[in-house]
């Protein structure tokens, strides 16, 4: 590590090895500096154990920091700036990947958008399909409760017509 021309780290905090080795700063590329606001920090986390270890917790910040693709993005430009500052005579094909890495993104996006405008009217169907059923659910009820009521009224009606007949 020590002869490596740039070091990227996540930057979320799963570097603890980084506090045991001297590397010069100028080589080191923290790759969410610029999207530390947007990491998701672990708040509430149940101990545990790992063989004799014995109990402990894992707090800190999720390590899937390119899950957001806010994030993940950012990542990209900084290690894509580090590699050009690093290697300028491949400065242009480091930007045309960038921006087709941003442009994927942004297509993704577009889908993902879609497919939620997509999942919304769905699920306003299958809402309104429930509430149909649910009415002639209600219907069907109302229904066999007249149905038991008039049962119940033929059955006082034989009772008394029998009672009559002994007369």
């Amino acid at each position: 590590m020590q002869e490596a021309d740039l070091v990227v780290v996540n930057g979320a905090g799963y570097e603890g090895w980084l506090e045991d080795v001297s590397l010069p700063t100028s080589r080191l590329v923290d790759s969410t500096a610029q999207a530390r606001d947007r990491l998701i920090a672990i708040v509430s986390t149940e101990t545990h154990s790992h063989g004799l270890e014995g109990e402990h917790e894992h707090t800190g910040t999720a390590f899937t920091t390119w899950l957001d693709p806010t994030v993940l993005i950012a990542q990209a430009r900084a290690v894509g700036e580090a590699f050009e500052r690093e290697w300028p005579e491949h400065a242009a094909l480091f930007a045309d990947r960038l921006a087709a890495l941003v442009a994927d993104h942004e297509h993704l996006r577009s889908d993902m958008a879609a497919l939620r405008g997509e999942l919304h009217e769905k699920n306003q169907r299958i809402r309104h399909l429930d509430a149909q059923v649910l009415e002639a659910n209600q219907r069907r009820q109302d229904v066999g409760k007249h149905i038991d009521e008039l049962i119940a009224q033929i059955d006082q009606l034989d009772a008394q017509f029998e009672s009559k007949e002994e007369l």
